[in-house]
């Protein structure tokens, strides 16, 4: 039967490289979650750009309409 010793210095290894997975895992965590939250910020920025410029082609119009005003587009 084959006995197994486990030295010290492997245990260490062993350790700090279990650390460093953690940490590394937190910290792509967090850069994860801020790229996310920017993420859903800009594409609520582009949803709210997007209304802002139907509703002003809106009023435009409606004021064309009210003026009888015609616009050539070129």
């Amino acid at each position: 039967m084959k006995s197994y010793k486990l030295h010290i210095d492997a245990l260490i290894v062993i350790g700090g490289l279990f650390v460093a997975s953690v940490v590394a895992n937190i910290f792509l965590l967090q850069k994860y979650s801020a790229a996310a939250d920017l993420t859903v910020k800009q594409e609520l920025t582009i949803m709210v750009n997007e209304l802002n410029l139907s509703s002003q082609a809106a009023y435009i119009k409606k004021l064309q309409e009210q003026c009888d005003v015609e616009i050539n587009k070129n």
